[in-house]
Order: C-alpha cells, then structure tokens, then sequence
C-alpha cells in the first residue's frame, strides 16, 4: 500500500489511505475464512486440520468484525499512522495494530532512508527487492536486552553485521524532505542519510551503501 506524509512545524507523520487499510483489512478476512474452509472441507475427518481450519476461520471473523470499530476510531484522521516523529523521538507501529512502539532519539544510532532495497540471503536464499524504505538502526548500548518475544512484537530485525533495525515505508519522491525534517527534530543527535540504493548481503555480512 502507498504511503503519504505529512509536515508539521514540530512533527512529521507518515500514514496509509484509510480507504486502503480497511480494504486489506477486509481481504484478509476473506482470505482467512476462505482458507480455513477449504481446510475443514478438505480434511473433515481429522482433528488437527479441523483445528487449524477454525482458528483461520476465527481470525477472519475477528478482523471482519473488528474493522467497523476501526472505521469509528480513525474516520476524522488523515489516514492510518505508520510513523511519527516529534522532538522527543519517534513511534511506529501497523495500520491495523493500535500498539505504538516509542523510541528516543538517543535511543537511536543512525537512520538511512533508501530509494531501493537489496537483501541476499544465505548463498541458497536468493535476493529480494524492495523500493522506498527508512532504515531505523537502534543503539546497542541502551537497546542490549532485546528478546525473542519483543522482537517479534516489534518487528525488530538483525543485519548482516548484528545490529538491530526497524524499517517503515516511505513515499515516493519525499526521502529527501524527510531526512531534513528528521534532522531538524533530532537536532542533529544522530546520522541521517538518503542513498539511491542499501544492500543487505547476509551470507557475506555485507552492508554497502550506494550514495
């Protein structure tokens, strides 16, 4: 899904088309009752495809029932926030998600924001493209305690080098006014950097910039 930014004079927000969030909202839940009741149709003798079937089937319902109430919450929004920044730090987190993970500037090492993504994984792996990201590198010292379960919850990734990362999407053709921006809120704490291209190349600990 597209993203949009927004420029305040203290804070900058990066958000989804509402329209757009309940519509993967909705494909979701068919996909899941969909899926779940080919499960049940196609294996309905035995009990562990029964049981895998009904929690798909259960999730779909969930997120159908759910996105009215979404709707109510975020129809006087400018759309569903992904990310923001203020002079305190920033938070990001899912459309569809409410939980916000917060982070202080000084929680942060670097951040680089990429018009084109490139990761290789192991030598069997194959590579992997992705367009317009913000690459948010946490700070080891304050950050050293990362579980697997906090981790997982929020979408921390590990580079080819151990460092820890978040990534948001960003629109197209706005890399550079965001970096200002960013700068400008953090007082330029940390290092900010746009790049045509950043490579992740797990099987060799790469990490190349292409400026």
């Amino acid at each position: 899904m597209a993203t949009k930014v927004k420029f305040f004079d203290k804070s900058i927000v990066i958000y989804r088309e509402l329209s757009n969030v309940l519509g993967l909202g909705l494909l979701i839940s068919i996909f899941c009752i969909g899926f779940g009741s080919w499960f049940l149709k196609l294996m309905p003798d035995e009990i562990l495809p029964r049981v895998f079937g009904m929690l798909f089937i259960t999730i779909g319902i969930f997120v159908l029932i759910g996105l009215p109430k979404y709707y109510g919450k975020m129809k006087n929004k400018s759309g569903a926030i992904i990310f923001k920044a203020d002079a305190k730090g920033i938070s990001e987190g899912s459309p569809l998600n409410s939980l916000e993970n917060t982070y202080s500037w000084n929680s942060i090492e670097k951040i680089i924001l990429t018009s084109k993504y490139i990761e290789k994984g192991l030598d069997s792996d194959g590579t992997s493209y992705s367009w317009n990201l913000m690459f948010i590198f946490l700070n080891k010292k304050i950050n050293d305690n990362i579980g697997f379960i906090q981790r997982s919850k929020k979408q921390i990734g590990i580079s080819p080098k151990g460092h820890d990362f978040i990534t948001v999407q960003l629109p197209k053709n706005s890399l550079i006014d965001i970096r200002e921006n960013l700068a400008s809120l953090s007082i330029n704490q940390i290092e900010i950097s746009v790049c045509k291209r950043f490579e992740f190349h797990y099987g060799k600990d790469i990490e190349a910039i292409t400026p």
